[in-house]
């Protein structure tokens, strides 16, 4: 999944990015993987958490 690459790129681990967009470490493995599509409010957080 794209996120996975996004999240390498800025040198972040899952757990980082999970802390930063308010969510739990599993949804963050659960979306890269593919088993979960994040809702719009959770997903708008991701973008500015990778910064």
């Amino acid at each position: 999944m794209r996120l996975r690459g996004l999240r390498a790129e800025a040198g972040l681990t899952g757990a980082v990015l999970a802390q930063r967009a308010g969510v739990g470490r599993p949804t963050v493995s659960k979306v890269e993987n593919g088993r979960m599509v994040p809702s719009l409010d959770r997903g708008s957080g991701v973008g500015p958490a990778r910064r």
